[in-house]
């Protein structure tokens, strides 16, 4: 195992380590009472309700963190994101297809794992609370959708960065900064017309 491999390892533990220390004194501050302060404006049977949720959303959240944190740092140990790279560079495309397509694989991979816990929080966590406003069809059609956005959006942003670190090299990180600042903006902007439009 290299230096970076380990090091980057101990950064994605101690990172978990963090959010779970977090998660737990969130858990612990829940209670079952309405605080005195909300008392006539918040019925106890909702405020019961509404801590339930958040306390087994939060176990959920905690689970699904660990199980992809586990997944990742197994990853790095045997080579997994070098296997990906071959493969990738396999293709013998230019350095930005293949760095599509490197990362390309990653997501389909993610979106797999993530793939039985969101189905999960739907159909099981937000059941049992009554939030849950979805059926297969709806579930399947949102996921399409959000799948080809975040492909589309994910694919112009890495184009992006990886044509400018192609053509300035390591001092290209700064426009890098600011291409990412301003899709980021463009964005929010774009968002927010929707929902105004809605």
């Amino acid at each position: 195992m290299s230096i970076f491999t380990a090091v980057l390892i101990s950064s994605i533990v101690l990172s978990l380590l963090v959010r779970l220390f977090i998660e737990a004194l969130n858990i612990s501050a829940l209670k079952k009472e309405v605080p005195d302060e909300f008392v006539g404006v918040y019925d106890n049977e909702r405020y019961a309700k509404a801590q339930g949720y958040l306390k087994d959303s939060t176990k959920f959240t905690i689970f699904n963190t660990v199980f992809i944190g586990v997944i990742t740092i197994l990853a790095l140990m045997f080579g997994f994101f070098e296997k990906i790279d071959i493969a990738a560079r396999g293709f013998a495309l230019n350095p930005i297809l293949t760095g599509l397509i490197f990362f390309g694989i990653i997501f389909l991979i993610s979106e797999l794992l993530n793939l039985p816990f969101s189905l999960y929080k739907v159909f099981v966590l937000e059941e049992k609370y009554g939030f849950n406003k979805m059926n297969a069809q709806t579930f399947i059609g949102d996921f399409i959708k959000s799948f080809i956005l975040q492909i589309v959006l994910g694919a112009i942003l890495l184009f992006g960065v990886l044509y400018i670190f192609q053509k300035f090299g390591f001092p290209g990180w700064i426009l890098c900064w600011v291409f990412m600042f301003v899709f980021e903006v463009i964005l929010i902007y774009l968002a927010c017309v929707n929902y105004a439009v809605i």
